[in-house]
This record gives C-alpha cells, sequence and structure tokens, in this order.
C-alpha cells in the first residue's frame, strides 16, 4: 500500500481538462502548508475493505468536496455503529500466503490486532488530519514532530522569535485538534 497525492497542475482550471501533479507526502504537505493551496479541496480516497490497497489524495472541485464530505461523515457516522474493525470470520487468512488465521490470532493475547489496525487507520489519514489544522498550528506539528524532533518547544519557539509559552499553546492545541479529528471522524481514543 502506498500514498497517492494527485494535485492540479492549474489551480483554476476548475476541475476541466486537467492536468495532475503527482506529489510524494514531503512535497504534499509542503504544498499544503503553502499559501498555493489557499481555497483548494482535496478528496481521500481510501478502502475499507482492502487495506492494502493504494490511498489516494486527490484534489477536487468545492462541489465535489462537499459532495465527498457529506458521505465521509455519514460513512464515519456508520462505522461507530459497527463493532470495531468490523465483521470478521475467524475462518478468514490474515494473508495471501494463508500462513495463519484468524483463530490462531484469537488464542495470542500478546497480539492486539485492535491497536494494530488504528494505528494503521491514523498514519492513512494524518496528511488529511493535518490539513485540518490552521498553518499556525500545522506549522507547530511539522517543526516539533517532523523537522526538529530532538528540540525542545523553548528551542523551537527561539527559532520562529515568538516565546517559548506561545509555541507550547500552539503544539498542545495543535494536538487537541487532532485528538478531536480522530475522535470525532474514527471514533480512536
Amino acid at each position: 500500500m502506498s500514498n497517492k497525492y494527485l494535485v492540479w497542475k492549474d489551480a483554476s482550471c476548475n476541475g476541466q481538462n486537467i492536468e495532475w501533479i503527482d506529489m510524494n507526502g514531503t512535497d504534499f504537505f509542503h504544498f499544503l502548508n503553502s499559501d498555493e493551496s489557499k481555497d483548494r479541496y482535496f478528496i481521500l480516497l481510501d478502502n475499507d475493505v482492502c487495506p492494502d490497497d493504494d490511498v489516494i489524495f486527490i484534489e477536487a472541485t468545492e462541489g465535489q468536496y462537499n459532495e465527498w464530505y457529506k458521505e465521509y461523515c455519514h460513512h464515519c457516522y456508520l462505522n461507530r455503529f459497527y463493532p470495531e474493525g468490523g465483521i470478521l470470520s475467524l475462518e478468514m487468512s490474515l494473508s495471501n500466503e494463508d500462513v495463519c488465521s484468524y483463530h490462531e490470532i484469537a488464542v495470542d493475547v500478546n497480539v492486539d490486532v485492535a491497536g494494530t489496525a488504528i494505528d494503521a487507520a491514523m498514519i492513512n489519514t494524518l496528511p488529511y488530519a493535518l490539513s485540518t489544522l490552521s498553518p499556525v498550528r500545522r506549522e507547530a506539528i511539522r517543526l516539533k514532530y517532523f523537522k526538529y524532533p530532538n528540540k525542545s518547544d523553548a528551542e523551537i519557539a527561539t527559532l520562529l522569535f515568538i516565546n517559548a509559552e506561545a509555541f507550547e499553546d500552539r503544539r498542545r492545541q495543535a494536538i487537541k485538534d487532532l485528538k478531536n479529528f480522530y475522535l470525532f471522524y474514527h471514533g480512536i481514543r
């Protein structure tokens, strides 16, 4: 499975005669943090049935985005009523190699199947979750956890020429917003 990020080459094409730019995750993240991404919309295309399929983030018109978002929220709402991880048969094989089945995993108390599934869901939707943050909060997350993971909040604040408390507040609020995103859309605590 891989993530694909497709962006319109011409932002003013409005979905007509589209030429695509295929970005990697880092370029897409930088794009979302730039002024160029203002008033542009992206749809997350993933597959609950086959988690090995690619996940695609694709640019869309505002109307397409609003239609997708309505369906996405409905899908998330319905997922709250299904058992965690959906309904599975113990007879299903875990892989194409038929190495083991859910029966074999069920007896192993050291395997955290739900935790692994939740981690995968969180990682797959992280770019979308980050895109919901304000630019200031998204920048706080980018700097603290991606660009300077070994620096303290105070050191990063110094680089930004702001006081440490201001940066810490931005980072904390961003984390809170991300937690709320995952709780609201995926029921993940």
